[in-house]
């Protein structure tokens, strides 16, 4: 091998070398974010898109199930909100679960992208309650405890159930088990087990086999 060619290749070792400490030190930071700020099993992951706010004292009020992974959003609110994910869920990139009262996702739960689940309105119908709550907020976008009435209702996602991209769960709703909920879908009611819903509001289209059957 030439000089040139030792001196790149020991350039690009260099490089490869400082991109993985670079990885090392990203993921040590992700491990620390997660400890702070919720319970992860030692084989749940949070991925390079994921993030945990947790606007609580209390770390098990976010809690992730062993061998899931979140690349998603998870968020609680001051005053309250709980959220569980069971095992082997995955959580895609850019979805959204919120909770002020609480959010329970059984295992084997898929979740595409985009996908929002908010157990709240997140803001009152009142809009003087509002604008106060604007006032507190802007422009330093600190969390604070919201008294205010936002319609929180616990959501139940059961097991091995399916979401596709871009829906929306409203809150008080439950998904039964097995269930698929089509791509654009806003779920506004309960669904069955077993069933295949697509639209908005929601429609059941069908009930699939069961494997329990």
């Amino acid at each position: 091998m030439s000089i040139k060619g030792k001196i790149d290749n020991a350039i690009g070792q260099l490089f490869l070398r400082m991109e993985a400490r670079a990885r090392r030190i990203q993921q040590e930071q992700r491990r620390l974010i997660v400890a702070q700020n919720a319970t992860f099993d030692a084989t749940a992951a949070l991925g390079p898109l994921g993030t945990v706010t947790n606007n609580q004292s209390r770390r098990d009020a976010i809690k992730v199930g062993r061998s899931s992974y979140v690349s998603g959003h998870l968020m609680v609110f001051p005053l309250a909100g709980n959220i569980t994910i069971g095992e082997h869920c995955f959580i895609g990139p850019e979805s959204r679960v919120w909770s002020a009262r609480s959010v329970t996702i059984g295992k084997y739960v898929l979740v595409s992208h985009n996908v929002n689940i908010h157990d709240c309105n997140g803001h009152s119908r009142d809009w003087k309650e509002r604008r106060q709550e604007i006032d507190d907020i802007l422009p330093s976008m600190r969390a604070y405890d919201i008294a205010q009435e936002i319609g929180a209702r616990p959501i139940v996602i059961e097991d091995d159930v399916w979401i596709g991209y871009n829906a929306v769960v409203r809150p008080g709703v439950t998904i039964g088990a097995r269930s698929i909920i089509g791509a654009h879908t806003v779920v506004t009611r309960d669904v069955p087990c077993d069933s295949v819903v697509v639209g908005n509001p929601a429609k059941n289209l069908k009930t699939h086999g069961s494997s329990n059957e």
